[in-house]
């Protein structure tokens, strides 16, 4: 399928690159969630039978809230790793920003300054999704449930 691409010139690097990284934080999210969902006691499903709920019912209103609050941690970590990891799509010749500032820092010999404004960049991507989910954390906490 590739070299019907490549036979009209058009690059598939990047949407290789894309599906790759993509695939990858997938990998990482299943146990996280896998494991959330298993977590939920037995007695939950039979507490919402004795109330009456239908299945439907009790996973989209206990379980699922139950196991959303359990993997967000597992999550938000992968989400993290995702930021980093995108440096990587540089070894895989798909020019983003560490292989653009590659790029730049052999144009300019300004190889320290580059690669600090790019580390810098990655700091601060890193630091907003911390805070997002953070945020997102204080808003899906239940008292009694776990850490703040």
């Amino acid at each position: 399928m590739l070299f019907l691409f490549a036979r009209h010139g058009w690059q598939t690097q990047p949407a290789v690159t894309r599906h790759k990284v993509w695939n990858h934080f997938a990998q990482g999210l299943e146990p996280n969630v896998r494991g959330a969902l298993l977590s939920i006691k037995s007695g939950q499903h039979l507490g919402a039978q004795a109330l009456g709920f239908t299945r439907f019912q009790t996973i989209f209103w206990i379980i699922v809230p139950q196991a959303v609050h359990r993997a967000l941690h597992g999550c938000g970590n992968e989400i993290i790793y995702l930021i980093k990891y995108s440096s990587l799509a540089f070894i895989v010749t798909c020019i983003e920003l560490t292989g653009e500032g590659k790029t730049i820092a052999t144009e300019y010999f300004r190889f320290t300054e580059v690669f600090a404004l790019i580390g810098l960049y990655y700091l601060v991507l890193v630091t907003i999704a911390m805070f997002i989910l953070k945020k997102i954390e204080k808003a899906l906490h239940v008292p009694g449930f776990g850490r703040a």
